[in-house]
């Protein structure tokens, strides 16, 4: 009767003696102490392979985490941190072309983890440019031989220049031409506004805004001018040698 109790209270010692731990299994890390806790797993990263408007977003799935680093590479640069938080997301805009690294250490009071890196590529087509500064002449306007200028917007492939005497009638369009300016000659007298729009291949911009008067007062230039008469020799209108009406 006895050595049955005997061999009872020894298998419980036994048993008593041994601290199972529902960490220890695989792909679980065991725990630091005997409290139960741990270190975040490896978080996860999740990110598109290519872009083509440098907007994108980059997540990550971070377990048993409570602050997670995101980290951020240029091309073949280090590696700089972007964010520091407990979210699960993080959002790029306006990037340039180029390729661009991350990974993400997730950390708790017991640890910390790193993600495997991850790359995105972003490759954005051209942009319509912003319009053009105001265009402005040179000091020889009142003598109708002047040039009309501005600046150059990023990405410009033209220009689409408009001009319009005396602030009435139609815009006259000169299209086309590469450069940021445009000569005029022997512009008859009067006053001439000015406005210019960029383009590329993704479009153009809005107009500038109109130029100040170009007043042209000292016309010496020897110009062909014909007289339109009709039948009984009345002058009805008058040209200029392109044909255009005076």
């Amino acid at each position: 009767m006895l050595k049955p109790l005997v061999r009872l209270l020894g298998i419980l010692f036994l048993l008593s003696s041994f601290t199972i731990s529902t960490y220890a299994f695989p792909g679980f890390p065991e725990a630091p102490g005997e409290d139960g806790n741990f270190p975040p797993l490896p978080p996860s990263l999740v990110l598109d392979a290519t872009d083509n408007d440098g907007i994108y977003t980059i997540t990550w799935f971070a377990p048993f985490s409570t602050t997670v680093t995101l980290y951020e590479k240029v091309g073949s640069g280090a590696f700089t941190s972007i964010y520091v938080g407990s979210a699960v997301s993080f959002n790029r805009t306006g990037q340039a072309n180029g390729t661009y690294s991350y990974y993400v250490r997730s950390c708790n009071a017991y640890g910390c983890a790193n993600s495997t890196v991850s790359a995105i590529v972003v490759s954005t087509g051209p942009v319509i440019p912003a319009a053009p500064n105001t265009p402005t002449s040179n000091s020889y306007a009142n003598t109708g031989t002047y040039t009309i200028s501005w600046n150059v917007p990023s990405g410009v492939t033209s220009y689409t220049l408009e001009e319009r005497k005396n602030n009435t009638g139609s815009w006259t369009v000169f299209a086309g031409f590469t450069t940021n300016s445009k000569g005029f000659t022997c512009q008859s007298n009067g006053a001439y506004d000015y406005r210019v729009k960029a383009c590329n291949s993704a479009g153009c911009s809005s107009f500038s805004a109109i130029s100040t008067d170009v007043v042209v007062s000292n016309n010496s230039c020897r110009r062909i001018r014909f007289i339109h008469t009709d039948l009984l020799g009345s002058p009805v209108s008058e040209t200029d040698e392109q044909g255009s009406v005076q």
